[in-house]
């Protein structure tokens, strides 16, 4: 039994012995803190890249929505005919969006027409 323990433990002196030999301990410091440091710099990375999604999340949060943005443009529109009598120019949502800026545009071009002849 104390032969085999004997014979263990030259085992393991030889293989530490052969790891010391092949194993650099000030280069592994060095990478080690190489290391550390790109852990430091990528900690860094992802804290800003957290705060980023999560200011982010608080203007997906605070966005409006387009009926709430027709809303408001249609009471603006209510309060401007109401001072000077025009209405801001409309167009049918049934439209294509090149239909819609035709008639966007043919309304601006009266507009500009009215606004010439007074």
């Amino acid at each position: 039994m104390l032969g085999q323990f004997t014979s263990v433990a030259e085992e393991i002196v030889g293989t530490l012995q052969g790891l010391q030999q092949a194993v650099n301990i000030p280069e592994m410091a060095k990478i080690l803190s190489e290391m550390n440091l790109g852990f430091g710099g990528l900690e860094a990375a992802m804290g800003e890249t957290t705060s980023q999604l999560e200011l982010t999340e608080d203007a997906a949060a605070s966005a409006v929505s387009e009926e709430e943005v027709n809303t408001a443009l249609e009471e603006i529109d209510s309060e401007m005919s109401a001072d000077s009598a025009v209405n801001l120019p409309t167009v049918p949502t049934d439209q294509t969006p090149e239909a819609q800026i035709d008639s966007l545009e043919t309304e601006i071009k009266k507009l500009k027409g009215a606004r010439k002849t007074t």
